[in-house]
């Protein structure tokens, strides 16, 4: 099959736990490499960014990656919403200037679903879509959380002309039943894994020797620097544990340590006391991070909602308990 993978608003090759850079972006690389095994052609679409110059990227002679110029790099997300009519247009002319034949499109996210319902429509082309996060439920647990106001109307529109949603997990299908009216016939739910090749147990002792750790207590979070992931909770967290216990708190995430949500982070933590308690690393290499959960003594998310949450199958696949 020729299946296109839409992504217009983050590439799956961005740096994990930089802005708009998380478990999706893991998810999609890992997917297209295994369909591009099964024999299938796959072309990922996505935006330019700064870590990426090149326009086209083949990750091997059946994965493609394409970059496409739109906005500039400091648009922000939500204003992206006013490109997915040019990023579709740019994705027929490459088809047509490359005389593909595509089968199916796959788009995540609601961006990346818009351009997918337009390609859909207009090749007569099957659209699967998977949404990974939806604008309802963040505002059920979440309902400070700011949110494009044409976010709500075009997910349930994409929805409904979609061929079919996928679902991550079976507690996501039933919000999308019940918040977006949609027959239980029209989503399957395709639970994600884990790269077991990436994520093992490394010896705890030796973790910690890599990683410069003392022989404290350790705890981990990994993630964006992102509002719904609940740093007011973790922070928390953490000056409640301090007046019980002797331990470090490590913060992975974020982008470079010079960023400017990891600064704001880091003016939070010190107006909290809590200099000498947390540490911010800033985003480290993805196949590093088994190093992190093995040499910590666990791992705590305290995102207000995920639609799975990869990085608490990573931990476990250290066999580092998970508090989330």
């Amino acid at each position: 099959m020729n299946i296109v993978i839409v992504s217009m608003h983050s590439c799956p090759m961005g740096t994990p736990g930089s802005s708009d850079v998380g478990g999706m972006n893991t998810y999609l690389n890992n997917l297209a490499t295994n369909l591009a095994e099964l024999d299938n052609n796959v072309w990922i679409f996505t935006r330019s960014h700064e870590e990426c110059t090149y326009v086209t990227k083949p990750i091997d002679s059946r994965f493609k990656l394409i970059h496409f110029q739109i906005g500039n790099s400091g648009t922000d997300k939500h204003d992206l919403y006013n490109y997915t009519e040019e990023f579709a247009i740019l994705i027929r002319e490459f088809f047509n200037v490359n005389a593909l034949k595509i089968d199916l499109i796959y788009s995540h996210y609601w961006l990346s679903g818009i351009v997918g319902e337009n390609l859909s429509k207009s090749l007569c082309i099957p659209h699967f879509v998977t949404f990974h996060t939806m604008a309802k439920t963040k505002s059920k647990f979440s309902p400070g959380n700011f949110e494009h106001p044409k976010r709500q109307q075009n997910e349930k529109k994409v929805m409904d002309s979609a061929r079919y949603i996928i679902a991550l997990s079976s507690v996501e299908s039933v919000d999308i039943q019940n918040l977006y009216d949609i027959p239980e016939e029209k989503i399957i739910v395709f639970p994600p894994g884990v790269d077991l090749q990436n994520f093992y147990p490394v010896d705890k002792s030796v973790a910690k020797e890599a990683l410069g750790m003392k022989n404290h207590k350790y705890i981990l979070f990994v993630g964006r620097i992102d509002p719904i992931k609940g740093f007011g909770i973790l922070l928390e967290m953490a000056q409640i544990l301090k007046k019980k216990n002797k331990f470090q708190l490590i913060i992975v995430g974020g982008g470079s340590i010079k960023s400017k949500e990891l600064i704001e982070l880091q003016s939070k933590i010190d107006s909290k006391g809590l200099s000498d308690d947390i540490v911010l690393v800033g985003s480290v290499p993805h196949q590093k991070l088994k190093t992190y959960y093995s040499a910590v003594d666990v791992f705590v998310l305290t995102s207000f909602y995920e639609s799975l949450g990869f990085v608490l199958l990573e931990s476990i696949a250290c066999a580092t308990p998970v508090v989330a």
